[in-house]
């Protein structure tokens, strides 16, 4: 019973999972804002904004490193998103969560490899928010975005650049981006994560 209720997430655990979130919901924000000047800027969003949110998730998770602390995560981040009118994020952004769980479930919340791997992923959702809706979706990104107040030569830029070379780069990009995070948030709370060498044996 008492193994039961350490797995258990709690009032307390909540309440952090909560502050956590919001802390990385602005970083996203302001991030967003300063990258999304230019175009092709944009495209690197979450490749340059994975160095700063990879410490905040994985102080999320130092806090609550139990069962459905990542989940509710995404769950969080999108809702906040879908009150913005971007519905679609809250789709992404739980399978990305869902994602990121079962990996970090693996690596029993601990393991620096698995860690990492988790936030790959879980940025990889937020990726799949923004990009891959431009990538199979182009038509609907576009609508929603002149809806939205965005201009229209902006969008088209940013069309065009994720259906180009760019868009590979971008996503490559993203990705080294997530591991340089992760490891990076690792480092600064190596208390938590030290029971475990960062290596591919996990």
């Amino acid at each position: 019973m008492e193994r039961i209720n350490r797995n258990k997430l709690t009032s307390k655990n909540l309440i952090a999972i909560g502050i956590y979130n919001a802390v990385f919901f602005a970083l996203v924000l302001i991030i967003g804002m300063i990258v999304g000047i230019v175009p092709v800027f944009y495209l690197f969003f979450y490749a340059i904004g994975s160095i700063a949110l990879g410490p905040v998730y994985m102080l999320i998770i130092s806090r609550s490193p139990k069962k459905g602390t990542i989940v509710i995560s995404g769950i969080i981040q999108g809702l906040i998103w879908t009150l913005m009118g971007l519905w679609h994020m809250v789709i992404f952004t739980t399978i990305g969560g869902i994602l990121a769980e079962i990996i970090a479930n693996i690596g029993q919340y601990r393991k620096k490899f698995y860690m990492v791997l988790s936030f790959v992923v879980f940025i990889l959702g937020f990726y799949g928010t923004s990009f891959g809706v431009i990538i199979f979706f182009s038509d609907y990104y576009i609508k929603l975005s002149k809806e939205l107040g965005g201009k229209a030569d902006y969008i088209t830029s940013i069309v065009n650049l994720v259906h180009g070379p760019m868009g590979v780069i971008a996503f490559i990009a993203t990705i080294i981006g997530a591991v340089i995070g992760g490891v990076f948030g690792i480092k600064l709370l190596k208390k938590h994560f030290d029971r475990e060498e960062l290596s591919y044996n996990g």
